[in-house]
Order: C-alpha cells, then structure tokens, then sequence
C-alpha cells in the first residue's frame, strides 16, 4: 500500500476559506478603527477651534456689541474648518446692584464649526461687567 503525501483539494480548500474569513475581518477592524481615529481628530480639532474663538470673542468684549444679534457671522476657515459664530442675547445694560453701582452685558456666544457634514457648536454666557457712570 502506498504512503500519500501533502493535502488534499478539500483540506486546501477549506484552509484558504478560513485565511480569507481571518484577513477580511482583520480588514473590517482596521478601516473601522480609522474611521474612528479620523473622526475623533475632526470632532478634537473642531473643538479647538470653537473655544479658541469664544476666548478671542471674550478677550475684546466691545467687538460683541458690534455683531448683530442672532445673525451667523463667517469668521474663518481653517483647512477645511469653517468658524462661525453668533451673539444670541441681547446687549441690552442691566444695574446687578444697586450697592455694587456696576453695569452689566449679558452675552451668549455661540460657536459652530463646520467639517463637511460634520457640526459642533459650543455656547457660552459672558457678563461683561463696568463701573456705573455717575450723572452728576
């Protein structure tokens, strides 16, 4: 009787049926994985953005009572990042105290940053507070 050797066609068959389901979904891992990355770098970047911006808008509170309320303005784009922002309340003066004889604005700035069909928006409420003006 002879020895046979090697595999058969069924055995190579179903080893290679095996290797293929293995690297598929090594590949299925892996694209997902940077799907992930590439969107967790958008939504940290775009958040970067956002509050650099409100600390800007803080930084120079006059330039807040020049933007119409309510109305989106274009600030920027930034490598494919576009910067908007808007000034939802009004600026209207209001006394806090009468003891404390200071003014204050209050401001709600809201940001939205924009990546394709990505969208983060980020608000915030500032005071901006100055001494009362004596009428006398």
């Amino acid at each position: 009787m002879k020895k046979v050797r090697g595999y058969s066609l069924i055995e190579t068959i179903v080893a290679l049926a095996i290797a293929s389901l293995l690297v598929m979904g090594f590949y299925s891992l892996s694209s997902s994985l940077l799907k992930a990355r590439e969107s967790s770098r958008i939504a940290q970047e775009a958040l970067i953005l956002a509050e650099s911006k409100i600390e800007s808008l803080i930084a120079e509170p006059d330039s807040l009572s020049a933007t119409p309320p309510g109305i989106y303005v274009t600030d920027q784009v930034i490598n494919g990042f576009t910067v908007t922002y808007r000034i939802l309340s009004d600026a209207a003066e209001v006394i806090i105290s009468e003891d404390a004889e200071e003014l204050s604005r209050l401001f709600t700035i809201e940001v939205k940053v924009t990546y394709g069909t990505y969208e983060k928006i980020l608000s915030t409420k500032y005071y901006d507070y100055k001494e009362q003006e004596d009428d006398q």
